[in-house]
């Protein structure tokens, strides 16, 4: 029998949640992460009861990570700023995710096919129910898109990352890291790059033989 199951926003032009690349790679190596998240208006929330984080606001908008209630609602100042100096609360409960994605794995898109099509998706608060034959093909859907998302994970080779400040880079060292790909540094002259994930393309092997010329920037992440 299908627990409870309930959905809880966020939206990233409201909180941009920093450190969800660490969070995703926290919940990897532990197989959990449990976070702090708040209920809103919402009381009737069971300690068990599954859980979806719905990405709203921004595109691309879906849900991208699952786990399950641990804790009823407490009552606490609400997270927004402008909120709490006005002396507003709010519930939080807290919530143990199993699963923690960057992007949505089931797409607004997915959800206006049937069975999903009519169920309002686009919450205005956390903690809205989704009934109970309609969480149960959630959920399908949902291990479904997991167990394909870790195969393609599982399937990238391994790339090593090296840190490097400027436009010229000696190549030698490179080659003896074995390294593929590069953090471009702070200093360069290509500010909007800096701290970006990006990928060398080099020019000829005229010239010294252990600097060459970067000629590209493909940017990775």
């Amino acid at each position: 029998m299908l627990v409870d199951t309930h959905l809880f926003a966020w939206n990233p032009a409201l909180w941009n949640w920093p450190e969800l690349r660490d969070d995703i790679r926290a919940l990897a190596k532990r197989g959990h992460l449990d976070t702090d998240w708040s209920a809103g208006r919402t009381r009737n929330l069971e300690p068990g009861s599954r859980a979806f984080l719905v990405r709203l606001g921004v595109p691309p908008k879906g849900l991208f990570g699952a786990g399950t209630v641990m804790t009823a609602p407490v009552e606490r100042r609400h997270w927004r700023k402008d909120k709490a100096a006005a002396g507003a609360k709010t519930g939080y409960v807290m919530l143990r995710l199993d699963a923690l994605f960057e992007m949505p794995i089931v797409t607004f898109d997915d959800l206006a096919q049937p069975p999903f099509a009519g169920f309002r998706w686009g919450i205005r608060q956390s903690g809205v129910r989704v009934p109970g034959p309609l969480a149960e093909a959630l959920d399908a859907l949902w291990q479904s898109r997991c167990a394909a998302a870790t195969a393609a994970a599982s399937a990238k080779p391994a790339r090593r990352a090296v840190y490097v400040p400027g436009l010229v880079i000696l190549w030698r060292i490179l080659v003896r890291l074995g390294a593929e790909e590069v953090t471009y540094g702070r200093n360069s002259v290509r500010d909007g790059l800096a701290g970006r994930l990006v990928r060398l393309v080099v020019g000829s092997e005229d010239g010294f033989y252990w600097i060459r010329m970067i000629v590209r920037l493909e940017i990775v992440r």
